[in-house]
């Protein structure tokens, strides 16, 4: 969570996105009343993973003779480099997906499928066959469920590998995410696989703890300055905020490819002109490519006419990498709906502007970049430097002596 800055706080706010997904998904923020895959809602959600003790995982399921739901494709031992889309559905059949009131959803799976794709299935099955008796609520919308492998968990074994399938370090990665919408009344008990006695994973005795946010595709958005999404997504109603710079945290994420194509994911606003089209503004980050970084202090949005403005009707769409957790940070200049087009609205707009404006200079400036270069070169450069040196003046010197004896033979013709 960033500091607070010389200017007024009200003027920022930062928003955590959490992606608890095996794949990298977009989001889509702030526009009043919007629908889509991609759109944020309100929802009650949690999330498990079996390191934490409260989800069930039998040894005799995950052993790899069985039917358990994944294993690891690569092999019986997993070697390095890890990659999380080998863990791969075992067997063609039916995943039984229960509540805690024993109703249950029946998902058709493939063998050799990934984790992503069993979650595809799982969310396409739910909300064509779910009923109000499990995982559709009274108003009609559909929980989500996920299974997950926390990689930031695991690959804090990475030195160990190679190491069984089987191995504790595999088994207690393996975790679940659940979207509950706000009036659900179901909540999800155990996955079961391909039907035998005892399922595969199962909440444990004490029940997920469940948080009000919003999320979408399962990346969950949280507060950190305790202003929630809901609450800035409603303000609009009354208010303008025409978005001057950005700042963005990263997080936790799995490796180091996956934290550089965060840093460089575009930040995208999208509304609809008078004539009913859509268009589009991208920002795309730059990105030091002698520097490892894992923040932009500032990111400057211009202050062109009403590009990045947050006003109800503007979509913020932005990709979420997987397993990743950023921070990102709006600094706004605030005006209400009822002044924006007057003089005076837009008065306060540019003097709200400067201030940012000045604080982000301070930012720039403030940033200090060392480069630093090894000892052993700049001997080998000065001492190149110097035997060149030597060299030309000697060359000068004989030149010099050439002349003065051609200077000197002209003058001896002459007398003669």
């Amino acid at each position: 969570m960033k500091e607070k800055r010389g200017i007024a706080i009200e003027n920022s706010f930062t928003l955590k996105l959490e992606n608890t997904t095996n794949a990298i998904n977009r989001v889509s923020l702030f526009e009043q009343g919007g629908v889509g895959l991609n759109q944020a809602r309100e929802v009650n959600a949690g999330k498990e993973v079996a390191f934490g003790g409260n989800l069930v995982l039998p040894n005799l399921i995950w052993s790899v003779a069985s039917s358990q739901p994944f294993y690891y494709s690569g092999g019986a031992n997993i070697t390095a480099p890890f990659d999380v889309n080998l863990w791969q559905n075992q067997t063609t059949g039916n995943l039984v997906i229960s509540t805690v009131s024993a109703s249950s959803v029946s998902v058709p799976l493939v063998q050799g499928e990934t984790i992503s794709q069993v979650n595809a299935r799982i969310k396409s099955t739910i909300e064509t066959t779910a009923t109000t008796s499990n995982f559709k609520s009274p108003s009609g919308k559909f929980t989500q469920i996920r299974i997950f492998f926390d990689e930031n968990y695991f690959n804090q074994f990475l030195s160990l590998l190679p190491f069984s399938q089987t191995e504790t370090y595999s088994r207690n990665a393996w975790g679940v995410s659940v979207e509950y919408p706000t009036d659900s009344v179901e909540i999800w008990k155990d996955f079961n696989f391909p039907n035998p006695s005892t399922p595969e994973i199962t909440q444990g005795t004490i029940p997920m703890p469940l948080t009000l946010t919003a999320s979408a595709n399962g990346v969950l958005i949280n507060e950190t300055q305790g202003i929630s999404y809901e609450e800035i997504l409603r303000s609009q109603t009354g208010n303008v905020y025409d978005v001057i710079s950005m700042g963005l945290d990263l997080g936790v994420s799995p490796n180091k490819e996956t934290k550089e194509s965060q840093m460089l994911s575009t930040f995208c606003f999208t509304k609809n002109n008078i004539n009913g089209d859509e268009l589009s503004y991208c920002k795309v980050p730059t990105k030091d490519p002698y520097q490892f970084q894992n923040s932009y202090g500032v990111i400057d949005m211009a202050t062109q006419s009403d590009k990045y403005v947050l006003d109800g009707q503007t979509k913020f769409a932005y990709d979420v990498q997987a397993q990743t957790t950023v921070f990102l940070t709006f600094n706004y200049a605030k005006i209400t709906n009822l002044v924006f087009d007057t003089e005076y609205g837009l008065s306060k707009a540019r003097e709200e502007q400067e201030k940012i404006a000045r604080y982000d200079e301070r930012q720039n400036v403030n940033r200090v970049i060392t480069l630093k270069i090894p000892k052993q070169k700049i001997a080998e450069k000065t001492n190149k430097l110097s035997k060149f040196t030597k060299n030309q003046q000697i060359k000068y010197i004989i030149i010099g002596i050439g002349i003065t004896f051609l200077i000197y033979k002209l003058n001896q013709t002459k007398l003669l």
